[in-house]
């Protein structure tokens, strides 16, 4: 339940669509109107991130507050962009294998 920054949905909405992209390809996903290409582009561009908005506070037990923390950065070297990866990816061969 932690905010992403706006950078950080960026960066997380690309690393998504990659591996979406990825495992099309790996699982040999063609493309409808040219079955000699892959099936990548607008098509399979169709996602949705879903974070939290805002930061804010949380009540500890002692009943103080403390500030949330948040996600700044989702670039491909970051673990978090990693796990984003790795879930868009196994989903989605998932999903084509359920379908193929």
């Amino acid at each position: 339940d932690t905010p992403l920054s706006p950078e950080a949905r960026v960066e997380a909405y690309a690393i998504a669509i990659e591996a979406k992209c990825n495992a099309c390809v790996d699982h040999g996903v063609s493309c409808a109107k040219d079955p000699t290409k892959f099936g990548m582009g607008t098509g399979t561009d169709c996602c949705a991130l879903l974070s939290p908005c805002r930061e804010g506070t949380t009540e500890k037990k002692d009943g103080t507050r403390k500030r949330k923390s948040i996600v700044k950065y989702a670039g491909k070297h970051t673990l978090f962009a990693e796990m984003i990866g790795q879930a868009v990816y196994e989903a989605t061969s998932e999903a084509i294998m359920i379908n193929i």
